[in-house]
């Protein structure tokens, strides 16, 4: 997946429309602190049976202390089915 360096909408008033021009990132974006955490939260959804102990878990990049239960139940369900392909 690349990511998106910038967009840039110009008028164009002869059609009545707007012209876009956009820079892709010639790499993948890497993250690896991002990644260890995602691999942390996602072995935690699978693993943790009460769901609170998820939820008092310190995260940089997710906020899962905001997380309602039926959310984090949701994230383990869906953590079920991707963590070890």
């Amino acid at each position: 997946m690349k990511c998106l360096l910038w967009v840039l909408y110009t008028p164009n008033e002869l059609i009545g429309k707007w012209n876009k021009a956009f820079e892709l990132a010639k790499e993948p974006v890497q993250n690896q602190a991002l990644h260890l955490e995602q691999n942390r939260l996602a072995h935690m959804l699978k693993s943790c049976s009460v769901k609170e102990i998820i939820q008092s878990e310190k995260f940089e990049f997710w906020d899962v202390a905001e997380w309602d239960l039926a959310m984090v139940d949701t994230a383990k369900q869906i953590s079920d089915k991707w963590v070890g392909l």
